[in-house]
């Protein structure tokens, strides 16, 4: 018996719901779905959720049928080289806009071109891609407001106060400069829980 059998046959002994399965083991009805017709091979830790749930012994679940091997590997395999990919374009997105450096004003184009040039792209992946790149935006109209604050203090110092003591706009810009590279730090970092939630869905 598959292990899709497996888990349908027991559900289906035990009188459990596809919706009671999902809520007990945390996961998605469609997950549930496509292990049950075999369109996918459930992780180690979601296997155990639900040998959990139906109440038998992991190791039932846990050994697979010879004519599943060859599925398992290839689902794995898969997995593996999908995360891989993700992880990497998710890399490139934020090495991207350290192209600040050289072209502070519109540097956000260049993420914005991968992303819209990456198929196959998860949700997740894409919304990630989309908050970098916001960030970045962000960035752009605050290094002009810092600019533009900057600019409005020196006039009302040197014009109203007659005072010699303005702002020097070399400070601005290396303080505008080292903060985005903390933020693309951050994102960089963040990628890290990225593949922590793509691991637990």
């Amino acid at each position: 018996m598959s292990l899709s059998q497996k888990i349908l046959s027991t559900r289906k002994a035990k009188g459990i719901t596809q919706e009671a399965l999902a809520e007990a083991t945390k996961v998605s009805i469609r997950t549930i779905q496509r292990l049950e017709s075999g369109e996918s091979i459930p992780r180690s830790f979601t296997l155990k959720r639900i040998s959990e749930a139906l109440e038998i012994p992991f190791e039932d679940l846990n050994i697979p049928e010879a004519s599943d091997l060859n599925a398992t590997t290839t689902y794995v395999e898969t997995v593996v080289n999908s995360e891989s990919e993700t992880k990497y374009f998710l890399r490139l997105i934020c090495l991207s806009c350290f192209s600040y450096i050289v072209i502070p004003y519109v540097h956000f184009l260049i993420p914005m071109y991968l992303l819209k040039k990456k198929l196959g792209l998860s949700e997740k992946g894409k919304q990630f891609s989309r908050q970098v790149i916001f960030s970045q935006i962000y960035w752009v109209i605050g290094m002009i407001l810092l600019f533009l604050l900057a600019l409005i203090f020196n006039f009302i110092q040197a014009c109203y106060f007659n005072r010699q003591y303005l702002i020097n706009y070399i400070w601005v810009f290396v303080f505008i400069y080292l903060l985005n590279v903390f933020i693309i730090s951050i994102w960089i970092k963040r990628i890290n829980q990225f593949e922590e939630d793509l691991a637990n869905k």
